[in-house]
């Protein structure tokens, strides 16, 4: 499943930016949303290239 790797990179990618950027609720709020909406939308992204 090469698709479900490149979602994971993404979010783990995004947990890291997450904790960079964890100075108040507001930025860690954000960038969680952030993390979820890659991770859904990663897989669309890789099937078009198909």
């Amino acid at each position: 499943q090469p698709n479900s790797t490149v979602y994971i990179v993404f979010y783990i990618k995004t947990e890291v930016e997450m904790k960079t950027t964890k100075k108040d609720g507001y930025t860690t709020a954000e960038s969680s949303s952030k993390a979820k909406l890659t991770v859904t939308q990663a897989p669309r992204a890789t099937q078009d290239k198909k």
